[in-house]
């Protein structure tokens, strides 16, 4: 199952070691095998272009789950997806206000910031 959605694997605001017990646990706890998740708000574009890429790397070169979440990743660190042009012009939730301040892009690399690429996690099987 894929929660792309903002702070899918995170509880409550309430920080008690059990943060990641949030919408993606529950749905493991509901009989889902294996769950892709984010620990923090994403962005809609850079979010559509990461899963267009997880899922287009795990049927052509048939790979893992994990083997093809690492991949997408990167992709993004590398720069070899979007452009200057592709690069999230609206940005919404609290973490793009603190983004925005903190960062500017690299036109050949925008999605190479961790900011964009590591909220993806993955729990349960892998395979």
């Amino acid at each position: 199952m894929t929660l792309s959605a903002c702070d899918t694997a995170m509880g409550g605001a309430k920080a008690t070691g059990r943060e990641i017990e949030g919408f993606g646990a529950l749905a493991q706890r509901k009989g889902a095998k294996a769950v892709l998740a984010t620990l923090w708000p994403v962005m809609d574009r850079s979010t559509g272009i990461f899963m267009q890429n997880l899922y287009r790397l795990r049927q052509e070169k048939n790979l893992s789950k994990a083997e093809a979440l690492q991949e997408a990743q990167l992709l993004f660190i590398r720069g070899q997806v979007g452009s200057e042009k592709t690069h999230e012009k609206s940005q919404r939730g609290e973490g793009a206000e603190a983004e925005k301040k903190a960062f500017i892009p690299d036109s050949e690399a925008p999605y190479a910031h961790p900011y964009y690429w590591a909220p993806f996690i993955l729990m349960g099987n892998w395979l």
